[in-house]
């Protein structure tokens, strides 16, 4: 964007009140209007308001969004499974980097389990990751094992209408029907549809049918029965 006549005076103007020191110069930026949302909000708020927890509990964290998990850091003892290796943020975070097939984690150990939009790309090789069709499938199984009697398992994940579809090395877009099988044998608590591209929320019967396109899936599920 280049600079209008009045982005340039009031360049010139907010100049000459900076003290000696200070050099100044010309970017030019306009964010005015409404704050700007994404579907990675929605999708963090939807895992905050189930997140019914004491404070201390211990939350396993599979690939969710980094900034995100560092908030929940200031309540809980995270663990952060990731096939990518990085650092602890801070203390009472653990970092594993491996595979949630096979990483080296107890059965009944989290009061919840949490996992925002990641289950859509286990197995595709995009993050390094090795070729497994079956890796989403075979990570539910997992997160029910970890989950301790009346744990949670909190995720998002793509979903449309009129079959499910594979974008390789992308993603995979799944039905309800697959979710609710990926889910079986836990209770759910609650579920949100959320539109990608207008950011609401809709109705089951709203989800896109479109191909290659997709909309939002936020689901709360429990080892056992549970009521928020």
């Amino acid at each position: 964007m280049k600079p209008t006549k009045e982005f340039k005076k009031q360049f010139e103007a907010i100049k000459s009140q900076l003290p000696e020191q200070w050099k100044a110069f010309k970017v030019v930026r306009n964010d005015k209007g409404s704050h700007p949302i994404t579907y990675k909000d929605i999708e963090c708020a939807f895992a905050t308001a189930v997140l019914d927890l004491p404070q201390g509990s211990n939350i396993l964290n599979v690939g969710s969004y980094t900034q995100y998990i560092v908030g929940l850091l200031s309540n809980y003892n995270i663990t952060t499974l990731d096939v990518r290796e990085r650092e602890a943020f801070l203390d009472n975070e653990l970092v594993i980097a491996g595979d949630i097939k096979n990483a080296p984690l107890a059965n009944g150990t989290f009061d919840a389990i949490i996992s925002l939009s990641s289950i859509e790309h286990f197995g595709l090789g995009r993050y390094g990751d090795e070729l497994d069709i079956e890796a989403d499938k075979k990570a539910f199984e997992r997160f029910k094992l970890l989950l301790k009697p009346n744990g949670l398992l909190i995720f998002t994940t793509t979903i449309r209408q009129g079959g499910p579809e594979l974008c390789f090395n992308a993603h995979k877009t799944y039905t309800k029907d697959i979710i609710y099988d990926f889910c079986f044998g836990l209770e759910l608590v609650t579920e949100t549809f959320v539109k990608k591209n207008s950011l609401t929320l809709c109705e089951e019967n709203d989800i896109t049918n479109i191909p290659k396109e997709w909309d939002i899936y936020c689901g709360c599920w429990c080892k056992n029965e549970r009521v928020l």
